[in-house]
């Protein structure tokens, strides 16, 4: 869907050029541009928001998850963990090299497609070492996709940047993108409730009474997130 959007910015403003209208005389193109620019910030925002959530409650509780169904294999709870902290990352990559493909020239795709290849070779490195040398393990392989996906996004955002420059139109900010202070403290206030509880109820560890009550901590937590950030961002709501 965002490419599809994307797509129809990158024709409407080749239209423009084209025929040799002035961006800021074409009110059609300038909407268009805008309105890709608004997808952009909004997609970011979400996504950031995604990676905070699961940054606090899918890593603190992968060893949780990973206890119920293996026993506490600690490899399958750090394979959570890491995979937990590369989903955004992902879905952060996704919506912007849509954009990329959409609006590039030829000569532009060709160029990030080169610097793709050279990010994969940067990965496939990162992993070899990941399991032979430290032997991280599943772990491992996804922390060496993370670096991966950021050197992919890095890419991407300067890419988008200097798209919107060359239009002479502000793009959208990486500090736009980061949530309200009040869901920020909310996140990490969270985070410290649920390491102080699970230190207290250490010793019941291995018990499904420790598990079960991890887990209703968290429902509780996560409704108290969910209800900062509907409180505190009311645009993204109503966006």
């Amino acid at each position: 869907a965002s490419r599809a959007v994307f797509s129809k910015t990158a024709a409407a403003v080749a239209s423009s050029q084209d025929s040799d209208k002035r961006m800021s005389a074409d009110g059609g193109v300038w909407a268009e541009v805008r309105y890709a620019s608004h997808v952009l910030s909004t997609l970011g925002k979400l996504q950031v928001l995604f990676g905070m959530i699961l940054a606090v409650f899918g890593t603190l509780y992968s060893p949780v998850l990973a206890s119920l169904a293996r026993q506490g294999d600690t490899a399958v709870g750090q394979a959570l963990a890491a995979y937990c902290l590369y989903l955004p990352l992902m879905g952060l990559n996704g919506f912007l090299e849509a954009f990329v493909h959409s609006v590039a020239s030829k000569s532009q795709l060709l160029r990030s497609n080169v610097w793709m290849v050279g990010f994969t070779a940067v990965y496939m490195l990162a992993a070899v070492q990941a399991l032979w040398r430290f032997g991280a393990g599943s772990a491992g392989i996804i922390v060496a996709n993370m670096l991966n996906m950021a050197l992919r996004i890095f890419y991407c955002k300067t890419f988008v940047s200097s798209w919107f420059a060359r239009l002479d139109i502000a793009g959208p900010r990486v500090a736009a993108l980061l949530p309200h202070s009040a869901v920020i403290v909310t996140c990490l206030g969270s985070a410290a409730v649920i390491v102080a509880a699970s230190a207290v109820l250490d010793h019941l560890r291995d018990s499904i009474t420790f598990q079960l009550s991890m887990l209703m901590l968290g429902g509780v937590l996560g409704v108290v997130v969910l209800g900062s950030i509907w409180l505190y961002e009311q645009p993204l709501v109503r966006s």
